[in-house]
């Protein structure tokens, strides 16, 4: 029922030589930018989806919208990554930038999870949500180089403390009685709290193992 292949999925590998989308020298991260640099410092991690890279490149295009001196890294947050983000550690390579997290419907409790339990020196400025309008994401992109944290409107469901190292547990293969027993709890109850993240998903956790 749960997943059980091994944990591949790694930040501090995957975010090496990402390229900036800046301009046209496309300076890899974290290599220092070049001082003469015509355009404004941001990636977008993981590299490989095409059409968010065509997406973000196009409403920031000819952006001099910059008063913070941080690298900014749009991190596609969908369900092929879930992996990615259900390590404690995973923002330990961003140290010294500001996230906005594009996130999908599925996803969403967890990207606001991250939204609170952000560090000092990793912000996380902004969610891009699914149903955003290009103006409001456009919005949200200016914002951030701008400093700006945007605070996620009420009533966007969010994982609690529990309900996250619970998704983690059962992510990484562990049976419902080993994760009851880590966190303090009975087996009834982890069933109970399976149920209840996977309504604030709206997926079934064993659809999203796969």
């Amino acid at each position: 029922m749960y997943n059980n292949k091994p944990y591949k999925d790694n930040a501090c590998d995957s975010i090496l030589n990402t390229k900036c989308l800046g301009c046209k020298n496309a300076c890899l991260f974290p290599e220092k930018k070049i001082e003469d640099c015509p355009g404004v410092e941001y990636y977008i991690w993981p590299q490989d989806n095409q059409y968010l890279v065509d997406g973000i490149k196009e409403i920031l295009f000819n952006s001099t919208d910059r008063l913070i001196k941080h690298p900014v890294f749009f991190i596609d947050f969908n369900y092929h990554n879930l992996g990615l983000f259900l390590s404690d550690n995973w923002l330990d390579p961003f140290k010294g930038t500001r996230l906005v997290l594009v996130t999908d419907k599925v996803m969403e409790p967890i990207a606001h999870y991250w939204f609170y339990h952000d560090r000092i020196d990793t912000v996380v400025s902004a969610i891009i949500f699914n149903n955003d309008n290009l103006q409001v994401v456009s919005s949200k992109s200016r914002s951030t180089f701008k400093g700006q944290v945007l605070r996620p409107e009420k009533g966007i469901k969010k994982l609690t403390d529990k309900e996250y190292a619970l998704l983690s547990h059962l992510y990484h293969g562990e049976s419902p009685k080993k994760v009851a027993t880590k966190m303090g709890i009975n087996v009834k109850s982890v069933y109970v709290a399976k149920l209840r993240i996977e309504l604030k998903l709206g997926v079934s956790l064993y659809n999203l193992f796969l």
